[in-house]
């Protein structure tokens, strides 16, 4: 590239090359002249057992209805977007990840489509996310994360694939027991709800690369400790990160939402227990407004509103943004600003 170029190069992420075990660096460019394009109008997905609907983002006190619907799975939990907005959406007991694109779901599609990818991945997915280079993470519940390399989605419905997974971390370091919720930073840190432990874990995108380098071989298994391990939650389900790296956790054992800042969830700390900068509590906690009874998925949208996915209750709790500042332990103790009905509710995601 020449230096008059216009263009200007953007991180994208760390891939490997699968011949050369050599890292590499990918690089974009966008022109610098370019006008930033209109955000797309963000969107609510409720992930019901056999069900995904699709919702507009409620106003405070708003009444929604679904705009679109995808049937057919038989036990979904969690939702995932790539950069392009193909839609992913984990089965765990038929052990399939499915995928549609954007189109599908876009604002005047009623959805009903077949999903264009069935993807069979070994073990029960739950959580899935993305790095910016657009490798697939899938929490496996019997004790791994699958790294899939980038995946050409078809544009004709019905297709299928049973990828060879790019790298898989498993093994007695790792300390994953049935990892659930799953998310992706920018950098490509994973963190882990590992539910079995009652722990998030974050396993630091430069110990996955160097450990994968180091490999030499062809999707090799990667028995690495976690960089962070984050411990004090009565039981955890499932995590969300913000566009700020703060980070979300819901807490099923006593039914509240942990909100931690960038700051106290950042790789490199070993074992912590932090104190949460802020709570959302328990509808049983004294004076409660929150009406929490089993918080199961969550999402954040650009603003910052929290999402949470109640399952005793079947409906998704919006509650507005928090402030995060130097105090801890603040409890957020705010009704509901709006409530979104999903019958057989296990998740929520928004993009």
């Amino acid at each position: 590239m020449h230096a008059p170029a216009v263009a200007t190069l953007k991180r994208l992420g760390l891939a490997a090359c699968l011949g050369s075990g050599t890292l590499l660096l990918l690089e974009a460019c966008s022109s610098s002249s370019s006008p930033a394009p209109a955000p797309v109008p963000q969107q609510v997905f409720t992930i019901g057992s056999t069900e995904v609907q699709v919702f507009p983002i409620p106003s405070a006190g708003q009444s929604v209805s679904a705009t679109a619907s995808f049937t057919g799975m038989t036990d979904s939990h969690r939702a995932a977007f790539d950069a392009a907005g193909n839609m992913y959406i984990s089965d765990q007991v038929a052990s399939k990840i499915y995928v549609w694109p954007p189109a599908a779901y876009a604002s005047g599609s009623a959805g009903g489509t077949a999903p264009n990818l069935t993807i069979s991945v070994v073990g029960s997915p739950f959580g899935i996310g993305f790095n910016s280079g657009g490798y697939l993470f899938v929490a496996g519940r019997g004790g791994s994360i699958t790294i899939f390399a980038p995946i050409a989605i078809p544009s004709t419905t019905g297709n299928n694939l049973t990828p060879t997974p790019y790298a898989t971390l498993s093994g007695a370091s790792t300390t994953l027991n049935s990892p659930n919720g799953l998310a992706v930073d920018g950098s490509g840190n994973v963190y882990v709800a590992n539910e079995g432990s009652a722990q998030v874990t974050i396993f630091a995108a430069s110990d996955i690369a160097t450990a994968y380098a180091a490999a030499g071989v062809i999707s090799p298994t990667l028995d690495i400790a976690p960089s962070t391990t984050i411990s004090g939650f009565a039981g955890l389900h499932a995590l969300v990160l913000d566009s700020s790296g703060n980070l979300y956790v819901t807490d099923k054992n006593i039914n509240q939402v942990d909100i931690f800042s960038a700051a106290q969830a950042v790789t490199g700390q070993g074992t912590v227990t932090p104190i949460p900068s802020v709570n959302i509590p328990s509808s049983a906690a004294p004076g409660s407004l929150t009406t929490i009874h089993y918080p199961n998925g969550i999402a954040v949208d650009r603003e910052k509103n929290i999402y949470v996915a109640d399952v005793t209750q079947g409906k998704i709790l919006v509650f507005p943004a928090v402030t995060l500042g130097a105090s801890l332990g603040v409890e957020d103790n705010v009704a509901p600003i709006a409530t979104i009905t999903e019958a057989n509710l296990h998740g929520v995601s928004v993009h």
